[in-house]
């Protein structure tokens, strides 16, 4: 692997494998890289339960004070555990035509020893060319129980395989162990021997890194891949640019923010200047429009209005003013009738007191209109009679 896949892949794959025989728990833990097996260490304790679901505990307690706890485990089962049944094939069959015929060989060979066939799980293995075929069959019920116990006791569980016979297997060599084709190194302070005493164990570890076939049938569970996705390494790079699209959008969210509100808090500076300039604005044109409209009054009453004390003056004037003729009341009819009362000596004195009212025509252009004269009562007979009238002006 080149460039970036490096950083997503790894190279290499690591399993723990396990198998109790003949009250012995053994390890054996490998590594497997693309091109090279390695077992990095081994041992065994001594195994004093029998319950799946006690060994699996005792598996973890022995990981866990080794720091190993969080790799996959791959358990290996002894003859006793599994049947085994040696098969020859006829020439020339395919692939898919050889796994059928053992399987029901392996059916035929189970119910005539009395086990009812579907309560097994059932992996021929074929070796090219000559055709020979291992079958290997263990209890279902029997897997399950690994299933289960290794779940209640945190482990992961990658396989479950059954070593294959005696003298097909493991041997040693100047550079480590050969298994079938497989070379397997040695860390240095790992022993063939003992490797190789680990048998079911090393079996299982091998065939859940897809290797090893000569030596194990692999009946539950797929074979790890060595050049696995870096899924924690994955996990936080997603999380890490995410966390940081997030904060960026955030920053860029909260700048637009910041900006808005700068400009919302403008906005409502000039909209409470305008206000201002708006309310003096309106004042100062109410008080324009109420002195337009006083200045419209006052000019429709300079209009409208008639200069009566001009004319109370020229009544006074010399031209006006005649021997004889007095005035004793004025009544205002309307806005342009004036009505006079008085009093004169004689009827030529009325008439001459007429008769000025009609040459004034540039004061008075309707002259006087005589619409009542009259002689008073007298309450001394001897006096002169005097003359009551009334004159209406239209001005």
């Amino acid at each position: 692997m080149f460039g970036w896949e490096r950083l997503f892949r790894s190279d290499s794959a690591e399993v723990i494998g396990i198998a109790c025989r003949e009250a012995e728990l053994c390890y054996i833990r490998l590594s497997a890289r693309s091109d090279s097996l390695r077992i990095e260490s081994l041992g065994k304790e001594p195994c004093t339960v029998h319950e799946v679901a006690d060994i699996a505990e005792q598996v973890r307690v022995h990981l866990a004070k080794r720091g190993l706890e969080h790799l996959p485990i791959a358990v290996g089962l002894a003859g006793e555990d599994a049947f085994l049944y040696p098969l020859d094939l006829p020439q020339g069959m395919a692939g898919t035509e050889c796994m059928e015929a053992a399987a029901w060989e392996m059916d035929a060979w189970l119910s005539e020893r009395g086990y009812d066939a579907e309560s097994f799980r059932i992996e021929p293995r074929v070796e090219e060319p000559d055709s020979a075929c291992t079958v290997a069959a263990v209890q279902k019920k029997r897997l399950e129980a690994w299933a289960k116990a290794c779940e209640a006791a945190a482990l992961s569980l990658c396989s479950i395989s059954v070593l294959a016979p005696e003298g097909r297997g493991i041997a040693a060599s100047s550079d480590g162990l050969r298994v079938g084709e497989d070379v397997v190194v040695l860390a240095h302070d790992a022993d063939a021997k003992s490797a190789a005493c680990m048998g079911t164990a090393l079996a299982a570890a091998l065939a859940a890194v897809g290797a090893g076939s000569a030596l194990a049938i692999r009946v539950w569970g797929e074979a790890i891949s060595r050049s696995a996705w870096r899924v924690g390494r994955i996990s936080r790079l997603i999380v890490g640019v995410t966390l940081t699209l997030l904060l960026g959008i955030a920053a860029v969210d909260g700048w637009q923010l910041y900006e808005a509100k700068q400009e919302a808090a403008a906005q409502e500076a000039q909209l409470a200047a305008v206000a201002h300039d708006r309310k003096a604005m309106q004042l100062l044109t109410e008080k324009q429009n109420s002195l337009q409209r006083k200045d419209a009054m006052l000019a429709d009453l300079t209009d409208r209005s008639f200069p009566w004390y001009s004319v109370l003056v020229h009544l006074g004037t010399p031209a006006m003013c005649l021997d004889g003729v007095w005035l004793d009341g004025m009544v205002l009819r309307d806005e342009r009738t004036l009505e006079l009362q008085g009093n004169a000596v004689s009827y030529d004195a009325l008439s001459a007191y007429v008769m000025a009212f009609e040459r004034d025509l540039d004061f008075f252009p309707n002259g006087a209109v005589l619409t009542e004269s009259g002689v008073t009562d007298r309450k001394n007979k001897a006096a002169q009679d005097i003359i009551h009238f009334r004159l209406t002006l239209k001005l």
